[in-house]
């Protein structure tokens, strides 16, 4: 199924502050959803699109990265051709420090009071699926944004070098199994990260989950510095 995905503040889509329960109707949506979590600028929304299962993991991944550090985010996936056969859009780049993605995101336009109901409808309903469907809405915890986000770095489909110093921060205990089977180089790394990656590793030998014979002599040399 072809999808659309958007980040979310579920409890903004509740009917109060302290029922998980969702409106009947897009039209009891609370003003907290619409202000917050639409927040349409010039009349446009933007989302990320996929057609396959490389390119949901890519829009997942792309959203993960417009976050200034990783942290816990709710997604909401819809039927793309539901909305796109009725309301207009573009493909703009994303502005994602996943660069690699940013050909996946599109623009909704020409938003009206009309169109943005359909939106708000949709999105209402996927919020309110079982998880086995194909759309719907998921919670990522921190620790599943940091793996999947790490995961694209040791691929190199990410370089560390497009996130920010607290993403760097917070990746380094997702590396010492990469470093350990030989998947990151030391030459993989621009030298700004040579020290703060050998601190993980650190880290991590005296925590006893990696050994000091585990990584390369090149990883050796760099911890000993540190």
């Amino acid at each position: 199924m072809d999808k659309l995905y958007r980040r979310i503040t579920r409890p903004r889509w509740q009917m109060n502050t302290s029922s998980k329960e969702l409106p009947d109707s897009y039209l009891k949506v609370r003003a907290e959803a619409f202000v917050n979590c639409m927040q349409p600028e010039k009349d446009s929304l933007s989302f990320w699109q996929s057609t396959n299962l490389e390119e949901e993991f890519g829009c997942l991944i792309a959203l993960f990265c417009t976050m200034d550090s990783p942290s816990r985010i709710d997604i909401v996936t819809i039927d793309k051709n539901l909305v796109l056969d009725k309301i207009h859009h573009v493909t703009n780049p994303g502005e994602s420090k996943a660069k690699s993605f940013n050909s996946l995101h599109i623009d909704l336009i020409d938003l009206n009071y009309e169109n943005i109901g359909l939106l708000v409808d949709k999105i209402l309903t996927s919020l309110s699926l079982p998880k086995t469907s194909d759309i719907g809405y998921k919670r990522y915890s921190e620790a599943e944004v940091k793996s999947m986000v790490a995961s694209q770095i040791i691929k190199k489909k990410i370089s560390l070098d497009e996130l920010s110093d607290r993403w760097a921060e917070k990746l380094m205990s997702e590396f010492s199994g990469a470093i350990k089977n030989g998947d990151i180089c030391l030459n993989d790394l621009t030298s700004k990260w040579h020290e703060q990656v050998a601190k993980g590793i650190s880290k991590e030998i005296r925590k006893d989950t990696l050994t000091f014979a585990d990584i390369s002599v090149e990883w050796q040399e760099r911890v000993n510095r540190v």
